[in-house]
């Protein structure tokens, strides 16, 4: 926690791109000021160099605003996301102008003298960071069917056009436009061109695996978050159990959050021959995004259980096509038995226990 200094734990998320170039070099001629004007490196950033931003106003009677334009995008949903920290001014206005909102009066503006998302005609999030910055995020949902884009980010001042001081401003650093995003991943920086980062990925395999793996019995405890908002696909678990490749559904097995039909902790696993079960716990719901989450699962051969955040355990008699035997792996925050994707949260604990545990043991260690 950039705040707090709390260790929230492994940061696991799937594979991201960021199309924003130049993003966080404002002074390159992939942005443009207009009625405005940019001072580069005027600030320490919020990663400790000093490479961020200022936009000052002129002193006419508009719209004062820095545009990056260069770069061509085509793209269903659009995230955009970038820090800023108030100057003389401390309201940053963040739009697409060609996007799915494309109405000159449709925006975000944070405020970033009090933390919050004060105007927002699209699904807006502000997170403080440390020393002042914020980063503010806006999803731009709809298809872009002009197959290009621009993102402006400007000065607010009550609207957005006002008559400017000449010198006022606020810094900006690190921006990011990630398509088909349901939520922003952690910044990753660009120059001339847009920048993957591939899915993080931890795993633990042989004699480190095999001196603790019980073969026809366990419980484990997890305590995390998710990002995946709640109305969006299934999220994969936090920790899958596989055989040694590690690919396709065959012989693994693992907890998901199902964000379908039910909205519920799911144990889902694929035996050898690649026969699914997935078992829905009912009466248990599952995690909201951004909230800590503390569950746990007691596993054999013919009982399932589990609690979440020290509420009733929930048990079914039933008999698992779990490949106990030819497991090999523990994936944390990797592919799972239901998706080859990464968890995209945070892991702050996972404890495991080679035998299962009671119900009311399960009940204890998640309150």
């Amino acid at each position: 926690n950039p705040t707090t200094g709390e260790s929230l734990g492994l940061l696991v998320e799937e594979q991201r791109t960021n199309l924003c170039t130049y993003s966080q070099d404002f002074g390159n001629a992939a942005w443009t000021a207009n009625n405005a004007s940019i001072i580069a490196n005027a600030i320490i950033a919020p990663n400790g160099t000093l490479t961020a931003a200022k936009i000052v106003e002129d002193s006419s009677n508009s719209e004062h605003l820095i545009v990056h334009s260069s770069t061509t995008i085509d793209f269903v949903n659009a995230r955009v996301t970038v820090y800023a920290k108030a100057g003389e001014r401390s309201k940053l206005t963040v739009q697409i102008p060609n996007g799915p909102i494309n109405n000159s009066s449709q925006f975000a503006v944070f405020d970033l003298a009090n933390g919050v998302v004060e105007l927002a005609y699209a699904s807006s999030s502000i997170q403080s960071v440390g020393n002042g910055w914020y980063r503010c995020s806006v999803d731009y949902g709809g298809a872009i069917s002009q197959g290009y884009t621009r993102v402006n980010f400007g000065l607010f001042n009550g609207s957005k056009s006002y008559s400017g001081n000449g010198y006022s401003g606020l810094y900006v650093w690190g921006a990011q436009i990630e398509s088909s995003a349901a939520f922003p991943t952690s910044y990753i920086p660009t120059t001339s061109a847009s920048v993957t980062r591939t899915a993080d990925d931890a795993s633990m395999t042989g004699a480190n695996f095999f001196s603790w793996y019980n073969t026809d019995q366990m419980s484990f405890l997890v305590n995390a978050v998710t990002f995946v908002p709640a109305a969006t696909a299934d999220n994969p678990g936090p920790v899958v159990f596989t055989d040694a490749a590690a690919s396709g559904f065959s012989s693994r097995f693992g907890p998901m959050l199902d964000r379908g039909a039910y909205n519920t902790l799911d144990i889902m696993s694929w035996s050898a021959s690649g026969a699914s079960q997935d078992i829905h716990f009912f009466g248990i719901a599952e995690p909201q995004a951004n909230a800590n989450f503390t569950f746990a699962y007691a596993l054999n051969t013919s009982f399932v259980a589990a609690s979440i955040n020290g509420g009733a355990t929930v048990s079914q008699n039933v008999t698992l096509n779990v490949p106990w035997s030819l497991i090999a792996r523990f994936q944390i925050g990797g592919a799972t038995a239901y998706a080859v994707t990464a968890w995209c949260g945070t892991i702050k604990k996972i404890a495991y226990y080679p035998t299962r545990l009671t119900n009311a043991q399960l009940q204890a260690l998640t309150a």
